[in-house]
């Protein structure tokens, strides 16, 4: 017979992760499979206040887990309303219940060696090394709180939808192109058929081809791309099912998709590179690949098969 010793700390802390997983249950399980914190960051649909109040409970998250709903109000020159306006737009019910979600987030972070307000801005003064630490670090934050944004639910969906679809259309322009290029080369080599088109006016043509039996995905990390805007008009138009990549926050291309999955992503002063949302997207695709590959694994293989292209091949 065993005899297990418990202190004290030991069973406060067994009985406050039970509570704290409860509130998360909750709040999850109203539809907020996102990250309180990341949506704080992305501000969607947020006033001049209420953006204002967000910014400094990021930047200050330790402290406003001890602050009443009125001295959060004070230190952010808002007021009680405001905040409590705040907690409803991301999900949550009262103050209170924000601040231990809050909370059990903040753990979360630490435990997955996330910052949450990571000072890693790019500056011109910075070393060969600063800047492969920050680069390296940012690409790393980006996948883990793209890992967070990513539902299992949709992911099985959109699954469904390239299954289903006797052909799989790829778009984006610029740097969501190359992502593009990148996942219709995937399918394809597992027996998916696929288009993918650099130029617009092929693009166009690819759409306006489209019917119910395709599925299509767009890439665009704004979510405001007036040409991948006009794409889905016309898929719409054709019945075309749409699944949308882009940022998590308020667009207009979300709104034409049947399904959506986002990224997250540090672009600022570099945002014409596109460093970390294309990591983000291609990470989505990966994700994407992988599971259809083992929803077909027999025929996967056997196309992989058919596809590869031996050494000796194309020698002249």
């Amino acid at each position: 017979m065993f005899t297990f010793f418990y202190d004290e700390e030991s069973i406060f802390s067994f009985f406050r992760d039970i509570c704290y997983n409860a509130l998360i249950y909750q709040y999850w399980k109203r539809g907020n499979n996102m990250s309180l914190i990341i949506k704080l960051r992305e501000a969607k649909n947020f006033t001049p206040n209420e953006i204002g109040a967000a910014k400094y409970i990021i930047s200050h998250s330790d402290e406003v887990i001890r602050l009443s709903c009125t001295e959060l109000a004070k230190k952010t020159y808002t007021s009680p309303a405001t905040i409590i306006r705040l907690c409803k737009k991301i999900g949550i019910g009262g103050y209170q219940e924000f601040k231990v979600i809050l909370a059990t987030e903040i753990n979360f972070f630490i435990k997955n060696s996330m910052e949450i307000n990571k000072n890693n801005e790019i500056d011109k003064k910075d070393s060969i090394s600063d800047i492969i630490d920050k680069i390296s670090s940012l690409s790393i934050d980006s996948l883990k709180e793209t890992k967070i944004l990513t539902d299992k639910n949709v992911v099985k969906s959109v699954i469904d939808m390239i299954n289903n679809a006797e052909i799989l259309d790829l778009y984006g322009s610029g740097a969501s192109h190359f992502v593009a290029l990148d996942a219709n080369y995937k399918f394809m080599r597992i027996g998916k058929v696929t288009a993918t088109y650099a130029l617009y006016d092929q693009q166009y043509v690819q759409a306006k081809n489209s019917n119910e039996n395709h599925a299509a995905i767009i890439f665009s990390y704004s979510g405001e791309t007036a040409e991948m805007i006009e794409i889905a008009k016309i898929l719409t138009e054709n019945k075309a099912k749409i699944i949308t990549i882009t940022k998590n926050s308020d667009n207009t291309l979300e709104k034409f998709a049947d399904k959506s999955l986002y990224v997250t992503a540090k672009e600022n002063l570099y945002r014409s590179a596109a460093i970390y949302s294309r990591i983000s997207m291609l990470n989505v695709i990966d994700i994407l690949y992988t599971a259809y590959f083992n929803l077909i694994y027999e025929k996967a293989l056997e196309a992989l098969g058919k596809t590869r292209i031996s050494k000796t091949e194309g020698k002249l």
